[in-house]
């Protein structure tokens, strides 16, 4: 079985031999290790998403109760509107999976870059990759179009191939906005709408219209020495309030937070969903009162310190390639278990807790057995989701 995040029980799963966690792993995946830190890192861009778009959590919400009720009266529930809403093939020719899938591609090519991407992909015998698309590619990195010739970064060019290459549909949703808008809109506007959409429940039909509807506002050029981080900053408000406007054009409602998910439905009674709104609460009150949080939220006008936490907590976990928000969610918000297929873990919580205070007291040593039981609840979680499954499929 492959790598995979399951949502049921904020799990990841890893599919190559287990070693000894390392702190790159999360922090430059580029530069250690990367054929494995590229899986991590993935895997926990799901994670991340889980707790902040709404959809994904209603989602595992719905599975949550289908998963009490057969343990309760043995009943098969099939899958509920979220899950169908989640796979269903929009006349544009993508699904709300594959715009999930797509923003953490994105995100994949900004943080871990695309030409070590791409020349990973292409020896991995678990992708089929197009021989030309190769030939193109080893044709343009001779010219010197990969790497930009100004800044030494990465180039446009390779960036579009990166998309390109991944598999399927995942590519769609990017390049449907590619293919339509101008770059800024496809570099600023398509991770922010990917996922103020994933916030309601109807995640494409919402995209497609703010996408239309927020482009007009970035025609022309970025200004002249502005960066993408900047960019994607400025834009969220922006990007944010159109999406909202949609939506209730739409009559489908406000954009949800995965932390409101769960505060007043079942995965209260979820073991490790009770412990993310924990975790949630905490980041938001750290967030609120800082000078960072009033510099984002400075153009909403006067705001409460819990609604400025609210909106930074909400802009860092749409924009985790972001330097400063991805070092704030490694070291606060990481992912609670990654599981090896020899069933071995690692506990990155209890990794980068332990880079932020490396004495250990008897509060620090509490909170360390909580995360060691708190990976064996994610653990136990998922075997009695794959009970239901097995339940339901007959194997």
């Amino acid at each position: 079985m492959g790598s995979a995040f399951r949502s049921i029980a904020a799990l990841i799963e890893v599919d190559f031999p287990y070693r000894k966690p390392y702190s790159e792993v999360l922090r430059q995946p580029s530069a250690h290790q990367p054929e494995d830190s590229r899986v991590v890192f993935h895997e926990t861009v799901h994670y991340w998403q889980q707790l902040a778009q709404g959809f994904m959590a209603l989602m595992a919400e719905e599975d949550w109760q289908r998963l009490q009720r057969f343990e309760k009266t043995k009943v098969l529930d099939p899958p509920g509107p979220y899950r169908v809403e989640f796979v269903r093939q929009h006349d544009s020719g993508f699904s709300a999976y594959d715009l999930q899938e797509s923003l953490a591609r994105y995100w994949d090519v900004h943080v871990i870059g695309p030409a070590t991407l791409l020349e990973m992909d292409f020896v991995d015998p678990k992708r089929d990759i197009d021989e030309f698309f190769k030939q193109q590619y080893f044709a343009f990195k001779k010219k010197g179009m990969i790497v930009h010739p100004q800044h030494g970064g990465y180039s446009d060019l390779a960036f579009k191939m990166a998309m390109e290459a991944s598999a399927g549909n995942y590519a769609k949703p990017y390049g449907y906005v590619r293919d339509r808008f101008n770059p800024i809109v496809t570099d600023v506007v398509f991770p922010l709408a990917g996922h103020f959409a994933l916030q309601t429940r109807k995640p494409i039909d919402v995209f497609l219209k703010a996408v239309t509807a927020v482009a007009p506002h970035f025609e022309g050029t970025a200004p002249r020495g502005s960066s993408i981080h900047d960019l994607w900053k400025a834009a969220y408000g922006l990007v944010r309030n159109t999406t909202l406007s949609v939506a209730r054009e739409l009559d489908i409602g406000d954009l949800v937070f995965t932390a409101a998910v769960i505060h007043r439905g079942p995965l209260q009674e979820h073991p490790i969903y009770a412990w993310i709104l924990g975790e949630l609460e905490q980041c938001r009150l750290l967030l609120g009162d800082t000078s960072f949080a009033a510099d984002f939220t400075r153009s909403f006008g006067e705001l409460s310190n819990d609604v400025r936490g609210v909106l930074t907590l909400d802009f860092v976990l749409a924009c985790p390639g972001d330097t400063t928000n991805r070092s704030f969610l490694i070291d606060w918000l990481a992912p609670p278990c990654v599981r090896f297929p020899d069933s071995q873990t690692w506990l990155l919580t209890e990794l980068y807790r332990r880079e932020l205070v490396p004495e250990i007291d008897d509060a620090e040593r509490v909170r360390s057995q909580e995360r060691m039981q708190l990976a064996h609840q994610c653990m136990d979680v998922y075997e009695r989701w794959q009970e239901f499954r097995r339940a339901k499929n007959g194997y």
